[in-house]
């Protein structure tokens, strides 16, 4: 089969900005080789999620957000985020999920600005890795070989450790290329279907913050996904 020279290109352009990306942080992941998560602690067939309302009156807001204030005057979203656990502690972390925006592999979406259409909103982004559509299951198949989003939970004792990987540019501020950058969410379990985070870290700069984050479960369908770390590292 022959490559055209844009096709050559545009391949070599791609592994050229794959190989500036870097992965971060690499040695304080949680051992994934030997980690479990029991359901006597959490419970695993669904996912934990917090609720929060966040402003949206930002400059020049993305235009689902803008038409939505425009009609009702109202700057704040009803938000979700989702972290889904697995028995290996595999974690996937699905941040900033509403009833507002519109989201490519949420096919069949309504605009409603609840908490109750931001949770079907993850339904719909679950059920769109089966969709019959083929062009919708390869862009919404949680992007399994990419690290962002990625991460891994530690339960000892009562308290739990939620470590995720977020891209960010490598210069702040700066265009640049991305790369991938660890953060740590820790905090105390309450029992198998809540949890409270108090701390996050930010590796890239060793910042603590404080925070009280209540993280409650829902019983829902989860993203098929395989162990990114065990597969990768």
């Amino acid at each position: 089969m022959k490559l055209n020279k844009i096709t050559v290109l545009l391949l070599l352009s791609y592994f050229f900005i794959s190989s500036c990306a870097v992965t971060h942080h690499k040695k304080n992941l949680i051992d994934f080789k030997t980690n479990k998560i029991s359901e006597s602690k959490l419970k695993l067939d669904g996912y934990f999620y917090h609720e929060y309302e966040m402003d949206i009156n930002w400059e020049n807001p993305p235009y689902p957000y803008e038409k939505y204030i425009n009609e009702t005057g109202i700057k704040k979203s009803k938000t979700l985020n989702a972290i889904f656990i697995y028995d290996d502690g595999f974690t996937y972390v699905l941040s900033g999920i509403d009833g507002i925006n519109s989201y490519y592999c949420a096919d069949g979406r309504i605009i409603e600005n609840s908490y109750q259409n931001a949770h079907k909103n993850i339904k719909l982004m679950v059920e769109a890795q089966k969709s019959n559509d083929k062009k919708i299951r390869r862009r919404c198949d949680f992007e399994p070989d990419y690290i962002n989003q990625k991460g891994l939970t530690e339960i000892v004792g009562n308290t739990i450790k939620i470590q995720y990987y977020q891209t960010e540019m490598q210069i702040p501020n700066k265009d640049s290329f991305n790369s991938y950058y660890l953060y740590e969410m820790s905090g105390i379990i309450e029992n198998d279907t809540t949890f409270i985070i108090n701390k996050i870290k930010s590796y890239r700069t060793e910042n603590t913050k404080d925070v009280s984050y209540i993280y409650k479960f829902k019983k829902a369908q989860k993203p098929e996904l395989q162990n990114y770390f065990k597969k990768h590292m």
